[in-house]
């Protein structure tokens, strides 16, 4: 993969096949390694073990991870597992931060440590992210700027993609059953009033006992959470719909349309108001972009398979 994410480019990608060999009565395992950047990884088939920071994750198609730089991971007891790799830098998230920030996932992707794999993907989801792949991994053949800003808008795409929990074909993952029942409430009903006390009661806890085992789990309090959470929401509604400041506070479940707008800048860094004039042109502008290349995917589906393809075989 170092092939491909070094020599200076922005962003990179490639599909990695892990053989075991038949005479190999072991158990196979690739070296322990990290990198300075992040990866991207999206299970397209096979099986096998993903060891993260100490952390055992049982591998399965769909699924898809996200490595911040710095962690330490290898593969284990793999049979023909063929994965998507995308690696980008911190720049990346510096330049359209803004952005992802606006999409429902990004603090399951880019805040929360603890969750992997990140979320679930369908076969046409993972046919889509096989021909962004197949984009960048011909740009990363030639040296320009224009290649650079085509590769950086090819993961933006992607990220566009997978950030977006309420997409037809992802389905979002949980990293703890006992308290899966009171982020799904919170999810379905934000707009709505909730109390600890309920989330409580769904997961079958004690007040005492689910406020510290929450805090834990998501280093917030549930209310600091469902914060978080609505201010997403309001992000998108601001960027995404017509309605105004107040109908976008109720919406999302803030009673006091003034509380909503200081929560807001206090959060965010701006007031409602300025973050749509700053970003909804742009959002609009993306969203265009986006429609147009995935009106076009049947036709580049149709011929990637004359491509050729960023493969590295990898054999143990």
């Amino acid at each position: 993969m170092s092939t491909y994410a070094g020599k200076g480019y922005f962003v990179a990608a490639m599909k990695s096949i892990h053989i075991r060999p038949v005479q190999d009565e072991g158990k196979n395992v690739t070296k322990i390694h990290s990198h300075d950047y992040y990866e991207l990884v999206i299970v397209v088939r096979g099986e096998g073990i993903h060891w993260i920071q100490g952390k055992r994750y049982d591998l399965a198609p769909g699924q898809v991870y996200l490595l911040r730089p710095g962690d330490t991971h290898y593969y284990e007891d793999f049979q023909h597992l063929t994965l998507q790799n995308f690696m980008f830098s911190r720049g990346v998230l510096r330049t359209c931060g803004k952005l992802l920030r606006a999409l429902s996932g990004y603090e399951t992707f880019f805040q929360n440590d603890e969750i992997q794999p990140k979320i679930k993907i369908n076969s046409s989801l993972i046919a889509e992210s096989d021909v962004i792949l197949q984009y960048i991994g011909q740009e990363n053949q030639r040296k320009s700027y224009q290649n650079s800003l085509l590769q950086f808008s090819y993961i933006a795409m992607l990220l566009g993609k997978l950030l977006d929990e309420e997409a037809t074909g992802v389905t979002v993952l949980f990293p703890k059953d006992n308290l899966q029942n009171a982020i799904a409430y919170m999810r379905q009903n934000y707009s709505k009033r909730i109390c600890v006390k309920v989330l409580a009661d769904i997961c079958n806890m004690s007040y005492s006992s689910f406020h510290v085992k929450f805090r834990q789990e998501f280093a917030a309090s549930p209310m600091q959470w469902l914060m978080n959470f609505r201010l997403q929401k309001a992000m998108q509604m601001l960027m995404r719909s017509e309605k105004s400041i107040a109908e976008v506070a109720y919406a999302c479940g803030f009673v006091d349309p003034l509380y909503f707008s200081r929560q807001f800048r206090k959060n965010i860094g701006c007031s409602p108001r300025k973050y749509r004039l700053d970003g909804q042109g742009n959002i609009e502008r993306l969203q265009g972009e986006r429609t147009q290349k995935d009106s076009s995917y049947l036709k580049l589906h149709s011929y990637r398979d004359k491509m050729k393809s960023p493969v590295e075989l990898i054999d143990f």
